[in-house]
């Protein structure tokens, strides 16, 4: 239920964070996002009502065992890293699965005819701003999807695990 949570919430926040970004394009879109990226540790980090400061949200709890055919089990309490490797194998197959359909649906025929040509696009009848919030909601909703698998290895989340750096870091390993 921590999954289902984090993927809406995490949607909802694309959603918020996307409304008053998406009137802008190409550079100034990518200065906007690195920006809120910056900003958005340093809320948490001051914001020590809602996530406790630096402190973080500790003793988050590990994935519940997952009963097999059988009597097998997989059990994430064991020092034995396989069960992270299938379990994460099965939601990047998962995740795999559900791009690749949204990609031949009419959704990402839009996002196809809006990244070759939006105003060609909205004379067809897509609607840019609706079908541009629609990406960033599922982007953000794979992206907290993936948070809270993180967050159940680590047991323990803060601001400090998640500073420009490593953006930058990400942002290296996709153009490489």
């Amino acid at each position: 239920t921590a999954m289902l949570f984090s993927w809406i919430l995490a949607a909802i926040f694309g959603v918020i964070i996307g409304s008053p970004t998406l009137r802008l394009r190409g550079d100034y879109l990518a200065i906007v996002t690195l920006g809120l990226g910056e900003i958005v540790p340093d809320f948490f980090t001051n914001a020590s009502g809602i996530t406790r400061g630096p402190q973080g949200i500790g003793q988050i709890a590990k994935p519940p065992t997952i009963p097999l055919p059988g009597g097998n089990q997989i059990s994430f309490n064991t020092t034995d890293q396989w069960q992270w490797f299938w379990l994460i194998l099965t939601v990047a197959l998962l995740s795999l699965f559900m791009i690749t359909r949204l990609y031949d649906s009419r959704m990402g025929r839009a996002w196809q005819a809006i990244r070759e040509d939006e105003i060609a696009a909205a004379s067809m009848g897509i609607n840019p701003l609706r079908t541009k919030l629609w990406a960033f909601a599922l982007g953000a909703s794979f992206s907290g999807f993936a948070g809270s698998i993180y967050a159940g290895y680590v047991q323990v989340v803060y601001p400090d695990q998640f500073q420009f750096s490593l953006s930058i870091i990400i942002l290296a390993m996709v153009i490489l």
